[in-house]
């Protein structure tokens, strides 16, 4: 359904809640899709941020013509977005198969603690036991 969301009227908040109304199923579905895993509560986040652009948007003044397309692309942005910030922020894997890796201490190690791990790593690497 297409709903023309032009001036910054009082009707605006009738049209976007028409917009709402009937996108917010297929906006959520379309969120879910896009993720890897099944997460509910992540798609209608996803979904809401979406919403929360076209709301942004509309209110900025820019003519919304095709809700239905500028909801799509909002939400695949709203995906994407996501992605990068939890690929930046992840935890990385340690390959403990590694020897100097397995042997490598965490941050919050005493310093005496720091001396047997690099003690054991140097001996790892020249092969002295």
């Amino acid at each position: 359904m297409t709903v023309l969301m032009k001036d910054v009227t009082p009707d605006m908040d009738a049209a976007f809640t028409t917009v709402f109304l009937h996108e917010q199923r297929r906006v959520r579905a379309l969120a879910a899709r896009y993720l890897s895993t099944v997460d509910p509560a992540l798609a209608e986040d996803l979904a809401q941020e979406a919403f929360a652009q076209l709301w942004k948007v509309a209110n900025d003044g820019y003519p919304v013509t095709n809700a239905e397309a500028l909801l799509s692309t909002m939400t695949r942005h709203a995906v994407g977005r996501h992605f990068r910030l939890a690929r930046n922020t992840r935890e990385r894997a340690a390959d403990f198969t590694d020897a100097v890796t397995s042997l490598r201490m965490p941050a919050d190690r005493s310093a005496e603690d720091v001396a047997v791990a690099r003690e054991s790593v140097r001996d790892a690497l020249t092969g002295a036991r």
